[in-house]
């Protein structure tokens, strides 16, 4: 009887196994911007919860990023609020993710299309300049040195 099919399928479902139980990452959202110290408590606990983790945060400081292990949803959400931190009721998905409103300039946002990020931004631009003739704007700082 030969083994080598066997031990090949046993081999390929070890893989898959540990794929799965692999880091993930989930997204929450606090209820009002989080600052040094409460965030310092926040990468403290989780941590201690899993010393594996990894945590962002977004720009305003809203949105945080766990890349995770072997933790639930519901263990992170538990570890981040016993540090006094509110958070929005579920997780967020990454690709509803916008960058909140100004009243300012535009912003050039950077995503995985570069043609259609500078089309967007150059088309805010304009409207941006017409709208405030008295404060225009130009293009990003890292486009105009590449000229």
């Amino acid at each position: 009887m030969n083994l080598r099919p066997h031990m090949v399928l046993v081999a390929l479902l070890a893989a898959f196994a540990a794929w799965a139980q692999g880091p993930s990452f989930v997204y929450f959202r606090a209820d009002a911007p989080l600052d040094a110290s409460a965030y310092k408590m926040v990468l403290s606990q989780l941590m201690d919860l899993d010393p594996q983790a990894e945590v962002f945060h977004s720009d305003d400081m809203t949105i945080l990023q766990v890349k995770r292990g072997a933790v639930s949803d519901e263990q992170l959400r538990a570890a981040i609020t016993s540090t006094g931190v509110n958070l929005r009721p579920g997780t967020v998905d990454p690709a509803t993710l916008q960058p909140a409103p100004v009243d300012g300039p535009p912003v050039f946002i950077v995503t995985d299309d570069p043609a259609a990020d500078l089309a967007r931004y150059q088309a805010a631009m304009a409207a941006w300049n017409a709208a405030h003739p008295d404060q225009p704007v130009g293009p990003p700082v890292h486009l105009q040195n590449a000229r």
